[in-house]
């Protein structure tokens, strides 16, 4: 029993490496054609039956503008979520859509035509929402060269000076 028991374990074994090779070989294939292999992002509806995400009309707009306000350079990632909602950009439950998710998309090359997958930036065949310029727009804004100095600003900093030194 326990030689029978070993062996529909390796057979189980082999059936999921297998498996899990053949869905890895499915995903190769769609991500060389320009497709995208799992659920399309905040702004994008699922045609499965084609494997392409196609713009949803309702959210798409809200997803340009928020790459817009961003752009300006007056807006964080908080204040784009607060704008949005009230002009009535909701999530998929309904609520106020959080910053971090507006950070992820503000990040996602997704929108513009392109995706990332396995640490490469592929092109895809879906129709972009924004385009390129303004999405390197907004990742100059996101992420400006630092500036060297000091950290914090101090009130009294320079009143007063030592007389014997300066």
């Amino acid at each position: 029993e326990k030689l029978y028991f070993d062996m529909q374990c390796a057979m189980a074994r082999f059936f999921l490496n297998n498996l899990s090779d053949e869905v890895k070989k499915g995903y190769g294939v769609l991500v060389f054609d320009g497709f995208y292999p799992h659920i399309p992002p905040l702004g994008y509806k699922a045609k499965l039956d084609e494997h392409i995400a196609i713009p949803d009309p309702n959210v798409a707009p809200f997803i340009k503008r928020a790459f817009e306000l961003c752009a300006t350079g007056e807006y964080s990632e908080k204040k784009i979520s607060q704008k949005l909602f009230e002009e009535g950009f909701r999530s998929r439950k309904g609520n106020r859509v959080g910053k971090s998710t507006i950070g992820k998309l503000l990040h996602s090359h997704f929108y513009y035509g392109f995706f990332e997958w396995k640490d490469e930036i592929k092109q895809g065949k879906h129709e972009p929402i924004i385009d390129k310029d303004l999405f390197d727009k907004v990742q100059e804004v996101l992420s400006p060269k630092k500036k060297k100095g000091h950290k914090h600003d101090f009130s009294f900093v320079g009143l007063m000076r030592c007389g014997e030194c300066g």
